[in-house]
């Protein structure tokens, strides 16, 4: 019996043991949870600090292996530098200097080789001007020179006031003529970089930049509306580009003039171009807009149907009363008036039994050369915007019409209508023909001000 009892008295025991280590199991794993993190961030702490040590070590030794170096000529020469053959011109000169020491500090040269190096790419002139140098001082002399003085003794030499005061002269005077827009920008910033008493703010170089270009740019330009350089530069660019494409397409079409021995000018007609506007589906003809077949009226003999230009009829309008079927000299409102008056003149006419011959009223058109245009002082010509659109276009004081290229109408900004009464237009070679229709309210616009030009006609 006593020994059933200590039996079951030790599994007693036993039980609460186990159920004591699974409490402090427990216990332990939750403490562990709750300073693991705090652990593991402290560890990493210790890593950084350890790794930043050791590359702070390696990068020291890097550096003093490195200094310890030697650097040879060999080393200098694997970055190319540039040689110098003596040519007396600041902006080649300073570009040297800069090289030169680019090179310098990609090879890490040592500052007591500078010079040596330097003098080894002086050629031609410029050789011969470091070797009277080199005599004029001695050995002791040239190794006792630094980079500092020697680039003061090479600028005095190869830099001297007089070249800089010709660069400000020349960047005074410079204009462009048929260079790029590129190219002439870059002749710009050269001499630029040498005149800094000239372009202390930015709208000094703005304006400095529009006055140096060509006027088929400057015209189009407004430099007031650019906050910087390379804003007005871009501009420039794009009206470039525009000129280009006119180009390309043939709108800016000039009379050939071919002068003689005989001192005439002979005007050459531009080659058509092939239309690429679709027949009428109403009249066959080629033509924009709405058709006008059914219902235009014959200026030459008063029927409808058909355009004047395609009338077989003799020409049967009267001047006077723009009235079909007679012409002026036998209108009955003249004869009425003729009758009516008493001037000595209408009684020579009428005792002689022969009508009155009164001259038709005429327009004339005037033709003249670009180079004509250039030496006439009541002629001005120029490229302008005419409805936002950019026309080549020629102002004269003493007409009182202007008339228009047929392709400019084609925009919808062009709004068309008939004349009272059709004017027929002399040119130059006595051939005549007839305008029907005309532009009003076409807007001309010049730098930054607007005004309504003159009714433009279209024939």
């Amino acid at each position: 019996m006593a020994e059933e009892h200590n039996s079951g008295g030790s599994g007693h025991v036993e039980g609460i043991l186990t159920e004591n280590q699974l409490m402090i199991k427990e216990e332990v794993a939750r403490a562990l949870e709750a300073a693991l993190p705090t652990y593991i961030e402290e560890i990493k702490s210790s890593l950084k600090d350890f790794l930043h040590e050791e590359l702070a070590d390696f990068k020291a030794g890097v550096e003093v292996e490195q200094t310890s170096k030697k650097v040879t000529y060999k080393d200098f020469m694997a970055c190319k530098p540039a040689e110098f053959k003596g040519e007396v011109d600041p902006l080649m000169s300073q570009r040297w200097i800069a090289d030169i020491e680019s090179a310098f500090e990609t090879s890490h040269c040592d500052s007591s080789d500078q010079v040596m190096f330097a003098g080894n790419q002086l050629k031609d002139r410029a050789k011969d001007w470091w070797e009277l140098l080199r005599k004029e001082r001695g050995a002791q002399g040239i190794k006792g020179l630094n980079w500092t003085q020697f680039k003061e003794l090479f600028l005095k030499r190869f830099c001297p006031q007089a070249a800089f005061d010709r660069i400000t002269e020349e960047f005074l005077h410079l204009r462009q003529k048929e260079e790029s827009i590129d190219t002439i920008t870059a002749i710009f910033y050269d001499k630029a970089r040498f005149c800094p008493d000239l372009l202390q703010t930015e709208r000094m170089w703005i304006n400095r930049y529009h006055t140096m270009l060509n006027a088929k740019y400057r015209e189009f330009l407004t430099p007031s509306r650019c906050d910087t350089l390379m804003e007005l530069i871009d501009c420039a660019r794009e009206r470039e580009l525009e000129l280009k494409r006119q180009d390309d397409r043939g709108e800016k079409r000039k009379a050939v003039v071919e002068v003689g021995s005989s001192k005439k000018a002979k005007f050459v007609k531009p080659p058509k171009k092939t239309s690429f506007i679709k027949p009428c589906s109403n009249c066959g003809k080629l033509h924009t807009g709405e058709c006008r077949a059914r219902t235009t009226i014959c200026y030459k003999c008063g029927k409808p149907g058909h355009f004047a230009t395609q009338c077989t009829s003799p020409i049967s309008l009267c001047y006077n009363c723009y009235k079909p079927g007679h012409r002026r000299d036998e209108c009955p409102e003249l004869k009425g008036t003729s009758q009516s008056s008493g001037g000595g003149r209408a009684f020579a006419t009428q005792s002689s039994g022969k009508k009155p011959e009164i001259p038709k009223p005429k327009g004339r058109a005037f033709q003249i050369s670009a180079e004509e245009a250039k030496v006439t002082s009541d002629v001005v010509t120029g490229t302008f915007l005419l409805n936002s659109i950019s026309a080549y276009i020629l102002f004269d004081s003493g007409a009182s019409r202007s008339f228009i290229s047929a392709k400019f109408v084609h925009h919808p900004s062009f709004v068309l209508e008939k004349l009272p009464a059709p004017l027929e237009v002399e040119v130059a070679d006595s051939k005549s023909f007839l305008a029907f229709d005309i532009y009003r309210n076409c807007k001309l616009t010049i730098e930054v001000s607007s005004c309504d030009e003159q009714d433009k006609s279209l024939t």
